[in-house]
């Protein structure tokens, strides 16, 4: 999880924030059928996604207007 997380805030750092959405989805999809997850970084991740989430619908937002 924590790869796939590092591989999400790299590509937020260069600006793809959809790129990284994707990469947050597949961590959240991993945690949910993995044993033994590490529930903090899956925490994480969900947070990130929800912060990325919000970033991407600002993005959107001022492209309309």
């Amino acid at each position: 999880l924590r790869a796939v997380r590092a591989e999400a805030e790299a590509r937020a750092a260069l600006g793809d924030v959809q790129g990284a959405l994707d990469r947050l989805r597949a961590g959240q999809s991993l945690a949910r059928s993995a044993k033994g997850t590490d529930f903090i970084e899956a925490s994480v991740i969900e947070s990130r996604m929800r912060e990325l989430e919000a970033r991407r619908r600002e993005i959107v937002a001022e492209e309309l207007g």
